[in-house]
């Protein structure tokens, strides 16, 4: 909810803050329906992407868990979800590599800091993967030895925080809508190759 193509606009001249108020109206419109249904159910928000520059295309994921805060979401969920992927960063782009921008950008290096705007909630790492071609979408690519490599330290430093419930390696498998890694748009972020 914190990227152009899910929340436009982030934010308008009136409010800083529109996306994330609009998605707490949802939130709990949402949270109120699954509970009617089944109150031991537990309501998952988040699945932030794990950058942004305050604009009214993307909102950081630091800001937007702060402004989701303000507004009164904790009331309506459980475990918060984001999308930790490992962006350039002048630090190293592995699993433990603090990301070039900490007051802002979200890693795995540095959790703690959505784990402590909602405290008493849970985390879980809804994507999380290195790709291992280069194609429109990834800016970072590793070979498929350092991408196993990668896996086994992910879980390694994502078990340090004892707010995280789950980190999900998405996809499994690669996929193209060609079969060959020489499409424009392909996924090789998969354990399992094309």
């Amino acid at each position: 909810p914190n990227l152009w193509a899910y929340f436009y606009p982030q934010r308008t001249a009136s409010s800083a803050a529109f996306a994330a108020k609009r998605y707490t109206k949802m939130l709990a419109a949402f949270a109120k329906g699954v509970r009617a249904g089944d109150p031991q159910a537990k309501v998952v928000a988040g699945e932030t992407a794990p950058f942004g520059d305050e604009s009214v295309f993307r909102t950081s994921p630091q800001r937007f868990a702060r402004l989701l805060a303000r507004e009164g979401a904790a009331a309506w969920f459980d475990i918060y979800a984001h999308h930790p992927y490992a962006l350039a960063s002048p630090h190293g782009v592995g699993p433990a590599a603090m990301p070039r921008d900490p007051a802002h950008t979200v890693g795995l290096a540095n959790l703690d800091a959505l784990l402590a705007i909602f405290p008493s909630k849970s985390l879980v790492l809804s994507e999380f993967a290195y790709a291992t071609t280069p194609n429109a979408v990834n800016a970072i690519w590793v070979s498929t030895a350092r991408q196993a490599s990668y896996l086994k330290a992910a879980f390694r430093v994502a078990a340090r925080y004892e707010g995280v419930e789950a980190l999900v390696w998405f996809p499994l498998r690669d996929s193209s809508s060609t079969g060959t890694y020489r499409a424009s748009w392909v996924d090789s972020f998969g354990l399992v190759t094309l």
